[in-house]
C-alpha cells in the first residue's frame, strides 16, 4: 500500500517512521514503546472520511494499531 503513495508521501512516511524509532529507542526516558507510539499514530496515519462517527472511529482504532504495527514494525 505505501507504494501507491506518491514520493513526497513516501518520504514523510519514511521520516515519521525514523523519527518515531528514536523516540521509541528512548524507551527508558520517555515511556513510549513502538506499541504505544502505534496506538497514539494509527488513528492518525489511518483516519477514515471526516463523515464517520467518533464511536465508529474508536471501534476501528485496534484494526488501525494492528495494521500500522505491521508497517512500522520494529526499526
Amino acid at each position: 500500500m505505501i507504494e501507491l503513495f506518491p514520493k513526497a508521501n513516501r518520504n514523510v512516511f519514511d521520516r515519521l517512521k525514523y523519527h518515531l524509532a528514536r523516540v521509541a529507542h528512548h524507551l527508558e526516558v520517555n515511556r513510549m514503546s513502538s506499541q504505544n507510539l502505534t496506538v497514539i499514530f494509527a488513528p492518525c496515519l489511518l483516519k477514515q472520511p471526516n463523515a464517520v462517527k467518533a464511536q465508529e472511529q474508536l471501534e476501528d482504532v485496534a484494526k488501525q494499531t494492528v495494521y500500522v504495527g505491521i508497517v512500522y514494525g520494529p526499526y
